[in-house]
């Protein structure tokens, strides 16, 4: 899953990372400099006449391309500093927020239809309601952490990282998937 844009989980060697992959990063960037080049390839006057009226929304859209390729958000977790950071934000300027993995109580992967009430299991589906999966970690104050969203179903690699951030952590993984899902 090199070109998603779904995190990953990365090992290494003491530690993993839930990461945006690499090559999304440079799909985004390619398509930001390549709409920037087409730009300056077709403009008469080229680069000293980049920015007249005609060239607005393809330059919007290369630097959104550009500012996006720089959007960084990850989960590492760390034994040996006992440490689960949450960061945030821009290539460096992002934020952390830091936990004890110690206090971590269990991995969960819960499934729910996007536009049901809570609490109805027998609803009927209709065409705009879809299957939300969330992979979360709990922790031990019953705080609930939301690592990522998936809509996809691609639920045996969900389900992979999943246990792989639990056999890390060595806490539980409690799976509540409807058994339909698999």
């Amino acid at each position: 899953m090199i070109l998603s844009s779904r995190l990953v989980l990365k090992k290494q060697s003491d530690r993993i990372a839930l990461v945006i992959p690499l090559g999304f990063r440079l799909l985004l960037l390619g398509i930001g400099f390549l709409i920037l080049l087409l730009i300056v390839a077709t403009t008469p006057g080229g680069v000293k006449d980049l920015f007249v009226r005609s060239n607005i929304l393809p330059l919007i859209l290369s630097a959104a391309s550009i500012l996006a390729a720089g959007y960084h958000e990850c989960w590492i977790f760390d034994k040996k500093a006992d440490s689960l950071v949450y960061q945030i934000g821009m290539i460096w300027l992002h934020t952390n927020r830091l936990m004890k993995l110690s206090d971590l109580k269990r991995v969960e992967l819960v499934q729910f239809i996007k536009g049901s009430l809570i609490g109805q299991k027998n609803m009927k589906r209709h065409f705009f309601q879809k299957n939300i999966v969330t992979l979360s970690i709990l922790d031990k104050n019953g705080s609930l952490h939301r690592l990522e969203t998936y809509t996809s179903p691609r639920m045996h690699s969900i389900e992979d990282t999943a246990r792989s951030i639990a056999e890390y952590c060595r806490i539980p993984f409690l799976n509540q998937l409807s058994q339909g899902s698999k």
